[in-house]
């Protein structure tokens, strides 16, 4: 049933038209960035990490943005897409939820960075909102991957760390970039063939191509995270990064239904290889291997799409070039 969804001649007349909206991007007045001033607020803070953040210090931020959108120098529809996130950590912290704010919180960090690097979003602005909320939360946990040198960032969630990036490592043959181009390998990683990503092996939860210390999630670790977030039909938009290309605030298609990312896992809609060797449906569709294979020629994976809050299970033939998102060993 999947084989023939990447093979429907919709899904690749799509294709042309999501790299091209990739492309856009917004440009804005240059400004001489105000400095946020936070004082002391009345607000009970939470102590997050070595950072403090509160109630009245997300005010404080909101007010900002919309102070640069009045100004003209922030799209507005960047600047909602931020308070509406920011509304969403104000929601997790009046239900004592800290965790949720602070994966939130690094989540708009890292949507952030993206929009700078993509020049979506005017430099000294972007870097001083990134600026504040590291304040709050304090820096991205990451870790490096001493074989090349990419330094991925981490997230916590529930008792599990994960990658809050696609692996990127170049394992050779069986690994790719989409559509060839290596600069899609900056934002997306790399996709894989099972056989690639688990270097020859077969055993559940082997390291494969993951970095020491890491591994290639189970399918039962990745249940185990389906569950932690609310189950099958909700756990999907608390992963999916925010925004749309059309909208020109992130990397999904629209609708991008029901996606907050506020598990901090930032998932992006990578696409695929497809059983034919083609890249396709990026902006669409994001996939992830696990490390269980079903059959002799195929395995299980994950999947989020732009159209709803699921995260799928699946069985695909291990040919197909799929996200790896490697997860911490238990110590």
């Amino acid at each position: 049933m999947e084989k023939k969804l990447f093979e429907k001649r919709t899904i690749k007349r799509m294709i042309p038209y999501v790299l091209a909206l990739v492309l856009i991007s917004i440009s804005f007045q240059s400004c001489q960035k105000d400095e946020i001033l936070l004082n002391d607020f009345e607000n009970e803070s939470i102590q997050l990490k070595s950072a403090t953040i509160s109630i009245g210090a997300i005010d404080a931020l909101i007010d900002k943005i919309e102070n640069y959108e009045t100004a003209g120098v922030l799209d507005s529809k960047l600047a909602n897409v931020f308070i509406k996130e920011l509304e969403n950590v104000k929601k997790s912290l009046e239900k004592g939820n800290e965790k949720a704010a602070e994966n939130l919180l690094q989540a708009i960090i890292y949507q952030l960075e993206g929009m700078v690097k993509a020049g979506n979003i005017e430099t000294s602005i972007g870097e001083g909102l990134i600026s504040q909320l590291e304040s709050m939360v304090g820096e991205y946990p990451t870790f490096t991957d001493t074989r090349d040198g990419h330094v991925y960032k981490i997230v916590t969630i529930g008792n599990q760390t994960w990658m809050a990036e696609n692996l990127a490592y170049d394992a050779g043959t069986g690994c790719y970039a989409y559509n060839n181009d290596e600069s899609n390998v900056a934002i997306y990683g790399r996709l894989y063939t099972w056989n690639a990503a688990m270097a020859g092996g077969t055993t559940p939860g082997a390291q494969g191509i993951s970095p020491d210390g890491w591994h290639i999630p189970t399918i039962a670790e990745w249940e185990e995270l389906r569950s932690y977030l609310g189950g099958e039909e909700v756990a999907g938009g608390k992963m999916k990064t925010t925004g749309t290309i059309q909208d020109g605030t992130g990397l999904w298609v629209t609708p991008n239904t029901a996606a907050t990312n506020e598990s901090g896992f930032s998932g992006l809609p990578g696409g695929i290889v497809n059983y034919s060797g083609n890249s396709e449906a990026i902006g669409i569709y994001g996939f992830w291997w696990s490390s269980n294979q079903t059959t002799t020629t195929t395995a299980a994976n994950m999947r989020l799409d732009f159209g709803s809050g699921y995260l799928v299970r699946q069985d695909l033939n291990k040919i197909y070039g799929q996200s790896i998102r490697c997860i911490k060993d238990s110590e």
